[in-house]
């Protein structure tokens, strides 16, 4: 799909540990709640495995896929939209692109995308930097704040990478009208998204899986009962 975002981000090639056989082994990265996660939870299909070819995971009785359906009950994002596509940044568009989204000089732009190690932004950087955004700061300083916490919310869930420590610095291209985000066909994204990730993890060598989760969980468990968690009917703590 080139550069359409709802394939694989612009940039995220680009970034050291997104690799599919680099793992990332950075000195803030956290505990890894995604490897082994392709073993985990494609586990419970037996005989069952995903094919990047029909994107599609082949069952003994068949063939089955999440959905834009699926994406749209499960997440309730836009199905229909404008395509999450743009073309791949410059590193000098990647720091414009910051002081423009979220206020910076541009002296700060650069050291951000250096100390991230490509055309990405550290997530702790944009808590320290809005954390402490309220409704008494003026408009531009709130309409900042606003973008910077969809960028944090889709690099950490729709389109999340391996480190999750950073942000692709892209998906400001759409954020500047904050009106319009609604607009994009997220949904369309995020699957397609999700199943670059899937066909990514299957790879030799390939230890961990980027990608929301959480989506591919819930999918899993709403059409395959047994893989679902047994309920904790004594609300007791495990």
């Amino acid at each position: 799909m080139g550069d359409d975002l709802g394939d694989e981000p612009a940039d995220i090639g680009d970034d050291p540990g997104d690799d599919p056989t680099d793992m990332g082994d950075y000195e803030d990265q956290p505990v890894d709640t995604t490897k082994k996660v392709y073993e985990d939870l494609i586990g419970p299909f037996p005989g069952g495995s995903w094919q990047p070819e029909t994107n599609t995971f082949h069952l003994p009785f068949g063939e089955m896929s999440p959905t834009l359906d699926d994406v749209s009950v499960i997440l309730g994002i836009p199905v229909i939209g404008k395509p999450v596509s743009c073309k791949k940044l410059s590193n000098v568009n990647a720091a414009n692109l910051l002081v423009e989204a979220l206020g910076v000089i541009i002296d700060e732009a650069n050291v951000a995308l250096k100390v991230a190690q490509g055309q990405s932004i550290k997530v702790e950087s944009l808590r320290q930097r809005f954390g402490s955004v309220s409704n008494a700061d003026n408009d531009n300083t709130i309409d900042c704040a606003a973008r910077a916490y969809l960028l944090y919310l889709l690099g950490c869930t729709l389109f999340a990478n391996k480190t999750g420590t950073r942000v692709p610095v892209v998906y400001l291209s759409f954020l500047m009208d904050l009106r319009s985000v609604v607009s994009y066909a997220w949904d369309a994204a995020a699957l397609a998204f999700l199943y670059r990730q899937l066909g990514t993890a299957i790879r030799y060598a390939v230890k961990q899986m980027a990608g929301y989760m959480t989506l591919l969980e819930g999918w899993i468990y709403e059409h395959f009962v047994g893989a679902r968690p047994l309920p904790n009917l004594d609300n007791k703590e495990d």
